[in-house]
Order: structure tokens, then C-alpha cells, then sequence
């Protein structure tokens, strides 16, 4: 059953990348705990399951959308404000969880020891730990990321350095392993090159924010250019073959039939550009009310059962205070008197 699914991934052109990345994962089984997958990057926030529930409960309010025009409508929107937020955090700035992490563990690391670092070799440093006596080694990755997820104090990003710490390898952070090498090398490079990388690295987000200005603000402007020109492209092609044939008759009879071809085409041009587009009758479907609000999507619950606090009752009094209670009762006089 493997074999054959390994064949028909393999023999479909659209699924031929998956059949690769499949292979190579079914011949790793130490791989498919998370545990191993060591400086993989991989986390749970959903963010597939995120964007589905906002196009559907605020982009499309809840209901079911039959008709595509409003489905392409609504996406269209919610593409055009993430590209309004990916140019606001651009530019002011986003906190997210891995950026707040990377700055706490920058403060974690300032009270270290620079005598902790061990150079091994220009890409290579071995960090002693403070609890203990083991040794972790950080490696130099990459010189230079343009990404976001960066420190500025240590002018380097997450992708930069891979320390073997459970915080780096595991949860894909920048520990304060990697932060305190970066010191190191800070104190040991130059200013002018640090100066230098930094500058060249602040290049791409420019480049970005430039693209979505021009992109938010001509989209219909960009597409109609783009039309234009292939449009242009085709006439032109189309004119080289028409002159090919021409050139290429060397009778009177043979012209004489090239006119006679060409002179109705002037009026299949004209009806063609006329002609209503015609679309394939679509089949039935089962009529719903177009009010109709979308299923629920599934939530994730935590199985840990919750302690209920018992109510507390009251206790039954003893005899003895029972009985002082009845004489009391029977008396009239007070309990401090059965005595």
C-alpha cells in the first residue's frame, strides 16, 4: 500500500514535490517525535485556523456565501488590509512572541560572564552553563538576514546562530547563549563593519514597503499595463506571420486566394468583439436560505479536569451541647445555668 501511494504521488506532476518531501520524512522515523526535530522552527499557533475564522465570521459575517463574486470580493479585502498591517509593522514596528522572548533573553544573558565563551573557531564557541558543568556549542549559521526577528543590541537575527540548548534547538529561540557570543564578537569587531552590516541589511524592508505602497495604491492600474502589453506582444507576432505569408506567394492565383481568406475576417473581428462570453450551464445544487450561518468552527479544549471545591456543611452538634439546648428549651432558663 506504501509502494503504491510512493508511485502515484510520484506520478502526478502536482503532487511530485510532496512525493520528495514525504520519502525523505518516512526514512527518518527518529524525526517524528518533536522532541528530535531539532532546530526545525515548528509551532502550534494555528495561524492557518486564525485566518480561516476571520475570513469567515468577519470578512463574510457568519453566513455561507454562494455566489463567487462575493467570496472573491471578501478575500480581496482581507488581502488588502493584511498588506495595510504587514506596511504599518514596517514601519512603527510589531512586538510578537518570538521578539518578546529574544529581548528577555537578551537581559538574561547582560549579567553574564564573557569568560564563559570558549572560542573554538571563527563560526564555532563553546558556552559554559551557569547551573552546571556542561558545555553548549553555539555555530554561525548565516552573515547576514533581513528579517524582522532581530536584536538590535547584538545586531544579529534568530537564523544567524543555532546554539545546542533546549531553548534554541527545541523551541527555536535565540537563548542567551547565542546573545552572550554576540557580545563577544561585538566587543571584537570593528565599529565600521558593524556600522556597514547594519546598513545593508536595512535596505530590504524599503524595497518591501514600496512594493505594497505601489501595490495598494494602483492594483487595477498595474493589471491593465500588464493586459496592455501582452496584448501589444500578440498583434505583433501575429503581424510578422501575416507578412510571412504574404511574402512567401508567388502566383497571381495564390494572392488571389489570400484575398479572398482575409476579406470576411474583418467581419468575424467585429462580431467576435460584440459576442456575449458564454459559460458552462452549472449543475444543481441544494437550495439554502442565504441567511444561512456557517458550522461552527472546532475548538481546542484542555482535557485537565478542574478541582471542584466541595461545600462545606455545617457539623452536628454534640450530645452534650444537645442536650443543654432541650433543658434550656424546656426551662427557660439559660444554657450556662443546666450546670
Amino acid at each position: 500500500m506504501r509502494r503504491n501511494l510512493r508511485e502515484e504521488l510520484r506520478s502526478n506532476r502536482e503532487t511530485h514535490s510532496f512525493a520528495v518531501y514525504f520519502e525523505k520524512f518516512l526514512s527518518q522515523p527518529d524525526r517524528w517525535a518533536y522532541c528530535y526535530r531539532l532546530n526545525a522552527g515548528i509551532n502550534t499557533n494555528m495561524a492557518l485556523e486564525n485566518l480561516h475564522r476571520n475570513l469567515k465570521h468577519i470578512y463574510l459575517k457568519g453566513k455561507k456565501v454562494k455566489r463567487l463574486d462575493k467570496g472573491i470580493h471578501a478575500l480581496m479585502r482581507f488581502l488588502n488590509f493584511r498588506m495595510r498591517d504587514r506596511l504599518i509593522a514596517i514601519y512603527r514596528g510589531k512586538l510578537t512572541k518570538k521578539l518578546s522572548v529574544l529581548r528577555v533573553r537578551h537581559n538574561e544573558s547582560v549579567p553574564l560572564s564573557e569568560k564563559l565563551v570558549v572560542t573554538v573557531s571563527t563560526v564555532l564557541w563553546n558556552v559554559m552553563s551557569c547551573s552546571n558543568t556542561e558545555f553548549y556549542s553555539v555555530s554561525k549559521n548565516l552573515d547576514s538576514c533581513s528579517c524582522g526577528l532581530r536584536c538590535k543590541d547584538c545586531d544579529h537575527c534568530i537564523h544567524a546562530f543555532s546554539c545546542t540548548c533546549a531553548d534554541s534547538s527545541i523551541l527555536w529561540n535565540m537563548c542567551k547563549h547565542v546573545h552572550l557570543v554576540c557580545r563577544v564578537i561585538k566587543q571584537m569587531e570593528s565599529t565600521q563593519s558593524s556600522r556597514s552590516n547594519s546598513g545593508a541589511a536595512a535596505i530590504i524592508p524599503c524595497a518591501e514597503a514600496a512594493a505594497l505602497v505601489q501595490q495598494l495604491s494602483s492594483p487595477a492600474q498595474t493589471k491593465n499595463t500588464v493586459e496592455a502589453s501582452d496584448l501589444e506582444d500578440r498583434k505583433a507576432s501575429l503581424v510578422a506571420k501575416l507578412s510571412e505569408m504574404v511574402q512567401s506567394v508567388k502566383s497571381n492565383a495564390g494572392l488571389e486566394a489570400l484575398e479572398r481568406h482575409i476579406a470576411p475576417l474583418q467581419f468575424i473581428i467585429n462580431s467576435a468583439e460584440k459576442a456575449s462570453v458564454s459559460f458552462p450551464e452549472v449543475p444543481a445544487i441544494v437550495q439554502e436560505p442565504s441567511n444561512k450561518k456557517v458550522l461552527p468552527q472546532r475548538k481546542f479544549f484542555s482535557t485537565k479536569k478542574t478541582h471542584v471545591a466541595k461545600k462545606s456543611k455545617p457539623s452536628n452538634p454534640p450530645r452534650s451541647e444537645r442536650d443543654a439546648i432541650a433543658f434550656s428549651m424546656v426551662t427557660g432558663l439559660p444554657q450556662d445555668h443546666t450546670s
